[in-house]
Parts: C-alpha cells; structure tokens; sequence
C-alpha cells in the first residue's frame, strides 16, 4: 500500500484475513500506515454495514479503531526460574 497507494488493495484482503472481532482491534495500528488522505476511505471501508445490529460494541469498535495512542501491553520477558 505504501508503494502502490490505493486504500482499497489493502482493506479487501484485511477483511478477509481479519474475520473476527478481536482481529479487527489490529485495524487500529493498521490504520497507523493509512496516507492521512486515505482515512476517510479507509474508516468506511472497515467499519461495520449495520450499525444497527450491536451499537455499543460498534462505538468501542470505532473508538479503539480511531485511537492512535491505544497501544497493547508490552510483552512481558519470559520468567525463568533457576
């Protein structure tokens, strides 16, 4: 997408890739690499048709979506007991 632009070429294979709700939250650092251009593409184009069907879980859905600043917890090093 960097390279070869069109916001679409990147959201199709996404959406197929990301079939689940916890995979969609990898959206929003997606979304970090998205041409400020392409936002507004990019936002409408993952975000659920029906917004109908689950109205809460669709605002946090957004609102994580939108986030740049929310960032996962850093992995913890693995224990090691000796």
């Amino acid at each position: 997408y960097v390279h070869e632009g069109g916001v679409e070429d990147l959201v199709r294979p996404l959406l197929a890739i990301l079939d689940r709700p916890a995979k969609l939250l990898l959206l929003r650092d997606i979304r970090s690499v998205v041409a400020p251009t392409d936002l507004g593409r990019f936002d409408s184009m993952v975000m659920p048709v029906d917004s109908r069907v689950m109205p809460v879980e669709l605002e946090a859905f957004e609102e994580a979506l939108k986030s740049r600043a929310v960032r996962p917890p850093a992995l913890r090093p693995a224990r090691q007991d000796t």
